[in-house]
């Protein structure tokens, strides 16, 4: 395994005055009021610790994870596939009267410290000094949870570079890969889009591409970026620039994967350097570098226009229930939290009830309300089998007729179509036999007879 940073004296040598401070650097990747402004902690009247935003408006945090040497032991917890949660294992003690780990269940894990950067960069400049290895994504999220469900938006598309060809303790491979920056795509196939910045990061480097205007990470979207991070790293991962056997050897890696913070400790116990390359890019740009089924389908790449107040007045009953999910999460959390660490089985008893009717609530709000249709669709939709079935289509029609039908009875003022009743034997008969001649090889026109029926 290679332990030599080449790409720091490389870039040392030839692009020193580009260097940037791990300040300035974030400051560029998330531009002042991108972020959430620190708060203070207030305590409300029931001595709960409360965290007061101090923005108009919701924004959101970036989030570091600083790795320790430190071990801890913690519970084995296995999920439960009845009550949907993760069970730790408790056993009595006797002495102490009360429910606690079982120690015969228990598994070493190091220790993680989270923090959230907020606007003001404060934990930026403290982790300066951290003698532990510390990882932050280019994404912003909700909450102090670093999950992808609570990712929220895209602020550059990061590429990790590692086994770089290297020729008599010279690193070619980077030389070439800053080479093929300079190439236009539709003169070669070896073409790289120009990067923002550069990171050093001990024996590789991180390519940043940081974006002009941030990216939702909606579930649509991140499918799309994630694609066209694949085909960059695939670019990137070239063999001019990297020395591996074959292409399984190019390390893919996730959108929401976490790269060493600037200015904090590498794998080689130097530091993260960080140097400009470039300027910001658009999707668009990054887009041309690649095959167009490869590319990301973004339509709208920026932050939506809409505060929270704005969508208060617009659409009070959505956001009325927005506020209300929100809320029994949270006290669904407590509750669990409480019901853990209960030691009296009629207080746990109850607090597992009290959970419950939390859960039902909670999926009764969530549940997505059903689009009726008028009559008309469902006759709009016959006329369209009458006149344009298709061998091939057949099931499809039928059960898209089918979905109409069933709609209409969601329909003020409509009656449900009739379908056949399973408890009722003469029309089962009728939809059986319809059944297999639709499943027996029959020509268009039988088809389209049957279909009429």
């Amino acid at each position: 395994m290679n332990d030599t940073d080449y790409v720091t004296p490389y870039m040392e040598a030839l692009h020193d005055d580009n260097e940037m401070d791990a300040r300035d650097f974030y400051r560029w990747v998330f531009p002042e009021g991108s972020l959430e402004e620190k708060g203070t902690v207030i305590v409300n009247e029931d001595g709960q610790r409360e965290y007061s935003y101090q923005t108009e408006g919701y924004k959101y945090n970036a989030i570091v994870v600083e790795v320790t040497d430190k071990k801890k032991l913690v519970p084995k917890k296995r999920w439960d596939n009845e009550s949907k949660e993760w069970i730790i294992p408790k056993v009595w003690d006797k002495e102490k009267e009360k429910w606690i780990d079982d120690p015969s269940q228990m598994k070493e894990k190091t220790v993680v410290y989270r923090y959230t950067v907020t606007d003001d960069l404060d934990v930026i400049d403290d982790l300066q000094r951290s003698k532990y290895f510390c990882l932050m994504s280019p994404l912003t999220y909700v909450g102090n949870n670093r999950s992808a469900e609570n990712a929220r938006e895209c602020y550059a598309i990061v590429v990790d570079l590692d086994m770089i060809r290297i020729e008599n303790g010279y690193p070619v491979g980077f030389r070439n890969l800053l080479e093929q920056m300079k190439l236009r795509p539709e003169e070669s196939a070896f073409a790289v889009p120009p990067c923002s910045a550069i990171c050093a990061s001990g024996t590789g480097a991180h390519i940043w591409w940081i974006l002009d205007r941030p990216v939702h990470m909606y579930p649509g979207y991140v499918d799309e970026l994630q694609k066209l991070k694949r085909a960059l790293t695939n670019r990137v991962w070239n063999s001019e620039v990297v020395d591996i056997a074959s292409r399984k050897d190019v390390q893919q890696e996730g959108i929401f994967q976490g790269f060493r913070v600037v200015g904090t400790k590498t794998k080689i116990d130097t530091r993260a350097r960080v140097f400009k390359m470039g300027e910001k890019v658009t999707l668009e740009d990054l887009n041309r570098y690649v095959k167009p089924s490869d590319r990301a389908n973004i339509k709208e790449a920026g932050r939506g226009r809409m505060t929270w107040q704005q969508a208060q007045q617009l659409y009070p009953e959505w956001t009325e229930k927005v506020d209300r999910i929100r809320d029994l999460k949270n006290i669904l959390s407590e509750l669990r939290d409480e019901s853990r660490a209960e030691e009296d089985p009629k207080k746990r008893e109850k607090l597992l009830s009290d959970i419950n009717d939390i859960k039902n609530e909670i999926t009764e709000l969530e549940k997505r309300k059903i689009w009726p249709v008028n009559r008309r669709v469902y006759e709009w939709w016959k006329d369209q089998i009458r006149e344009g079935a298709a061998f091939g289509h057949r099931y499809w029609c039928i059960a898209m007729l089918a979905v109409f039908a069933r709609k209409t009875s969601y329909y003020e003022g409509d009656s449900m179509i009739e379908i056949p009743d399973r408890k009722n034997p003469g029309q089962m008969k009728k939809k059986l036999k319809l059944y297999q001649a639709l499943s027996n090889s029959i020509t268009l026109e039988k088809k389209i007879y049957l279909i009429k029926l």
